[in-house]
Formats: C-alpha cells, structure tokens, sequence
C-alpha cells in the first residue's frame, strides 16, 4: 500500500469519457501527503511548458513520459469502468463507479478528492457520497480545481492510459503501470 500511516492516505479521482464505444472510466490514486509534491516536480517536468498535464491533449511521446513517471510514485492506483449507451447517461455511468470504487474500498481514509466539474455535476457527486457514506462519513470528500491538484493529473493519467488500452488496444502503455494498479476492472454488458 501507498502509505505506513492510513489516516494520512487521500484518494483522488479523475474520468476518461469514450462516447464512441459508451464508456465511463474513473481513475483513482490512493496516495500519502508526501506524493503530491513529487507528482507535481516530476510531472510538471515532462512538459516544455510546465503546464499541468492532461491526458487527452497530450502526444503520445509525451503521453509515455507522463506514465513513466507516474509508476515510480508512491502510489496505488485502481481504475473502475461504465457504460453507458448514449451520451445522455453518461452520469448515470459515473455514478455507478464511483458506487463501485467506495463500495470495494479496503483502506481508511482521510478525504477523498474529485475533479470539478459543473456545479450540478459536482452536487450529483456529493448526493451519491452523502448517500453511500451515510450521515457519520468514515472520510471526508471535496471537489478541487484539475490544475491545481497534482494527484488529479495523476488520476488522469492513469484513467486515461487504462481507457486508451480499452478502446485502442494500446497496451504498450499500460504495460507500465502494473506496478502501481491494484484493481483494474470493468462493468461487463
């Protein structure tokens, strides 16, 4: 696991949306303190331009660099798939991996850290957590901003490199993140 000490273990989740094959892919990090600033140098890095890097936009050079990097975090990641049929469903989807996510959850937590979206998004989410989690939470949950979270970006990354393996076969890619994915799975239908 990620961390000697559980209270100071965060989770942080970012999606990659496939509309073409109706798929709704959450990625999450579980992570200690102490990775955010090495996941924001080493990331940060991998760009010329120190932007914070995002999976969708980046080449694929770029896209290799960013996993390699990632798989030398002090981190676990697990990737929870949907899917969905039209477009129009695609929260439905979200909500039934984040369900699943917080439902195989098998560490404590301290706070678990979304991507914000849209505020009707974001409330949808808080619902759901509030719903599954019940009035005494066993850990806290926030939305925060993509660019300013670097655990995020690693969620992304790891999303997104799962998602491509999924959709386009590129395994070449994930190949690389065997060492840090502790779950890996996807809704069958």
């Amino acid at each position: 696991m990620a961390s000697d000490d559980p209270a100071q273990l965060s989770a942080y989740i970012d999606e990659s949306v496939h509309d073409d094959h109706g798929l709704y892919v959450i990625g999450a990090v579980l992570a200690p303190d102490r990775a955010r600033p090495l996941a924001e140098r080493d990331l940060t890095g991998v760009r010329p331009d120190l932007a914070p890097p995002h999976w969708h936009v980046e080449a694929g050079g770029i896209r290799e660099k960013l996993v390699a990097v990632v798989r030398t975090l002090p981190i676990e990641a697990r990737v929870c798939a949907c899917a969905f049929e039209r477009p129009s469903r695609q929260e439905a989807a979200r909500a039934r991996a984040l369900r699943w996510f917080v439902s195989d959850l098998d560490v404590e937590l301290e706070q678990l850290v979304l991507d914000r979206r849209e505020h009707s998004q974001n409330a949808d989410d808080r619902r759901l957590l509030t719903m599954l989690l019940g009035s005494n939470p066993r850990f806290r949950y926030r939305h925060a901003r993509f660019d300013s979270e670097p655990l995020l970006w690693v969620a992304d990354i790891v999303a997104g490199a799962v998602a491509a393996t999924w959709v386009r076969g590129c395994d070449h890619i994930t190949g690389g993140l065997d060492r840090i994915l502790s779950a890996c799975e996807r809704e069958s239908g």
